[in-house]
């Protein structure tokens, strides 16, 4: 599973939107697997073989995809939010 996850996030064309690792792994396990969704960012989900650090080798060329392309300055920006908020949290 070496790389897999430079390749996150991808444009989901059913969705009409980019998934990330994640994500895809939960679509996979309720569409095919008949199977109930991991919690968002749990140990089972992030600790899984796809999404563990041995598959982060490459960066991610988010802008190589057209689809994903377009949206990029809101994730951006939703990434930003989160590591304000993350900061706002851990002030004493």
């Amino acid at each position: 599973m070496r790389d897999v996850a430079a390749h996150y996030p991808a444009f989901d064309k059913t969705l009409g939107r980019p998934v990330n690792l994640e994500q895809r792994i939960n679509l996979c396990r309720v569409q095919h697997q008949q199977a109930t969704p991991l919690a968002y960012e749990s140990r089972d989900l992030l600790g899984s073989p796809p999404s563990s650090r041995s598959s982060r080798a490459p960066a991610i060329l988010t802008d190589a995809d057209p689809a994903t392309r377009a949206i990029r300055p809101q994730g951006v920006a939703f990434m930003q939010r989160r590591a304000n908020s993350i900061r706002l949290h851990q002030l004493p």
